[in-house]
């Protein structure tokens, strides 16, 4: 930690030290940078769709993470929405619906861990803590993310960890 003030002070001394056109008369170059991060895989939008699945979608806030990958995954196309809500009533239609983990889902759900979040569970299951219950009512309160509250809502607790699992059974067989 000294080792840095120094440094950093050093560094202003020497900026100080320099008067304006000395500052300016230096060569600088542009580099091309990669593109911004998507808005829907930054943590700040995946982890209040993570607590509003948890909290709308899954009986005592806990939940698998195929069954949070499945909606996930869905939640992002309005025709994989149709899809999901259509097998849902219908389980002949099981392949209608693809799923796809995605690695910014899973940081997404590490970092609500180590928010306070949401604990993991055994067997690769995870629960809403009464902290993230907390920051989900509020989440519910404010006009944000409503075309995901209105697909949540619809889902609601038809999707059920029996139906999931008979989902993922079908996949492996298909």
């Amino acid at each position: 930690m000294g080792c840095r003030r120094r440094l950093a002070s050093t560094l202003s001394i020497g900026l100080l030290a320099m008067n304006d056109s000395e500052i300016l008369d230096v060569k600088f170059t542009f580099k091309k940078r990669p593109l911004d991060l998507p808005g829907d895989l930054r943590p700040n939008w995946r982890v209040p769709i993570l607590l509003l699945m948890l909290h709308v979608c899954c009986r005592g806030g806990k939940s698998s993470l195929y069954k949070l990958h499945l909606l996930n995954w869905t939640m992002r196309d309005q025709s994989r929405q149709e899809a999901l809500l259509a097998s849902l009533s219908d389980s002949s239609q099981y392949d209608k619906i693809q799923i796809q983990t995605e690695p910014s889902f899973i940081q997404a759900v590490q970092f609500a861990v180590g928010e306070g979040l949401v604990e993991r569970l055994q067997n690769s299951r995870v629960k809403i803590t009464g902290f993230g219950t907390q920051l989900v009512r509020e989440i519910e309160k404010v006009d944000c993310l409503n075309v995901e509250k209105g697909f949540l809502k619809n889902v609601g607790a038809r999707l059920t960890e029996e139906w999931v699992t008979g989902f993922a059974a079908w996949s492996r067989v298909a």
